[in-house]
């Protein structure tokens, strides 16, 4: 960890410059983004809907017959 220190230390100007901090977002926005992308496909196996031999008692219509 103590090298990981030193090397900021020494490369601090270039690690907060522009380009550093481009660099950091792109690098949290892929682990965002990975993060995200597993998230939404756990949470739509969940949700399963099945419909079988469904009966209407009557006349099954989009508005009220009149």
């Amino acid at each position: 960890m103590s090298e990981f220190i030193q090397w900021v230390e020494s490369n601090f100007n270039t690690l907060f410059s522009g380009l550093g901090v481009y660099v950091i977002s792109l690098i949290i926005a892929a682990i965002v983004a990975v993060i995200g992308f597993v998230r939404r496909k756990k949470s739509t196996s969940v949700y399963k809907v099945t419909q079988k031999n469904i009966i209407a008692g009557g006349d099954v219509v989009g508005r009220d017959k009149g």
